[in-house]
């Protein structure tokens, strides 16, 4: 995965943390959750 991707990666993680934070609808709160995860495993490969 090349620098650029992961930095695109990172951006929508930020978006994603605040998105999470800022959502009252418990049911899309853990869909933007599991969201936040696979991202993160996408980063760590």
């Amino acid at each position: 995965m090349s620098n650029t991707e992961i930095l695109k990666l990172i951006e929508k993680l930020g978006q994603l943390f605040t998105d999470y934070r800022n959502c009252q609808d418990q049911k899309k709160k853990e869909q933007i959750y599991r969201d936040i995860q696979v991202i993160g495993k996408a980063i760590d490969v």
